[in-house]
């Protein structure tokens, strides 16, 4: 057993001796969950199904097959492939999917419709943007990564906005349609346009915030 298999094994255990899951640990349930090394595809779906429970087969339900017919495969891929890991949301049935993905929709508008009104007072519209959670050790949700910055973002100017076509924006697409519109340039930039990028990314920034970067 190397130190990868050793790591899972672990965490198996720590998911068994958690106090929260002791109810199902002292029923003998264990937590339903793979990751196999040779893993192309991650699949995060919500707590396993009673069934799948009971089984110990994950999506073995009329969800599981029409994931298989979405994803084009048969029952011998997805299982014993090797190819595809599955690790939910919670480990047991009924578990706590359906209230993340609740809260987690409801963070994600009331942070959008917040931000976006604030830019567009300032003149800027926010035409695309993300969002990644995490879970702190209370199991807690949180910010787990960058947000509203103009490289995760689409920053576009209200003034002057037309639908229909490409906008002007504060943010990297105006690097990104360079690349495209020099496909020989080996994806590197020259000085210029990174200056000119640095300037909109400034502009976007002392436009919604009425101040310079020093």
């Amino acid at each position: 057993m190397d130190i990868l298999d050793k790591k899972f094994e672990q965490l198996k255990k720590d998911i068994i001796l958690d106090i929260d899951n002791k109810v199902y640990s002292d029923k003998g349930i264990e937590p339903l969950f793979s990751a196999p090394r040779t893993a192309k595809i991650l699949i995060i779906g919500q707590a396993p199904g009673l069934k799948a429970q009971e089984s110990k087969i994950f999506f073995n339900d009329k969800s599981g097959v029409k994931l298989r017919g979405w994803m084009g495969i048969d029952n011998e891929i997805f299982y014993n492939s090797g190819l595809i890991g599955v690790v939910p949301m919670d480990f047991y049935y009924p578990g706590k999917g359906k209230e993340y993905a609740e809260k987690l929709r409801d963070y994600t508008i009331t942070l959008y419709k917040k931000c976006a009104a604030y830019a567009l007072e300032k003149g800027i519209i926010i035409a695309d943007t993300k969002f990644e959670f995490g879970l702190d050790e209370n199991g807690n949700i949180t910010i787990g990564d960058e947000m509203l910055t103009p490289d995760s973002s689409r920053f576009w100017p209200a003034e002057g906005y037309e639908p229909g076509h490409g906008q002007p924006s504060f943010d990297k697409q105006f690097a990104r349609d360079w690349l495209k519109e020099n496909p020989d340039n080996d994806w590197t930039l020259p000085q210029e346009i990174v200056d000119k990028t640095i300037e909109k990314y400034l502009q976007g920034y002392e436009m919604l915030t009425g101040k310079k970067l020093d």
